[in-house]
């Protein structure tokens, strides 16, 4: 464990990039991940430990379970607005 000069503890941290290819996602994802407090920094870095308890406790049970799902959300039938488009698109071809 390292302390600063005046015994503060520093925390082990990460780049961003490093966290991005460990957890196989952008480094946009992760500056997302930041700005809504699932990471925490530290001079500039990820502070290790807040990406341990994410990877552990959030990715895959709350945060990207929901977006990998969103197709699976709408509440329109695509293959009924389909078939209405084709008799639409069918009709302008016949008037």
């Amino acid at each position: 464990m390292q302390q600063d000069i005046f015994g503060n503890v520093i925390p082990e941290t990460i780049s961003i990039k490093e966290a991005s290819n460990i957890a196989s996602v952008s480094e946009a994802t992760v500056r997302n991940w930041i700005k809504t407090g699932y990471l925490k920094k530290y001079n500039g870095k990820i502070i290790k430990e807040s990406f341990n308890k994410l990877l552990q406790e959030v990715i895959g049970k709350e945060k990207l379970t929901s977006r990998a799902n969103k197709l699976k959300k709408d509440n329109h039938n695509s293959e009924e607005l389909k078939r209405w488009v084709d008799r639409q698109l069918s009709e302008k071809k016949r008037t």
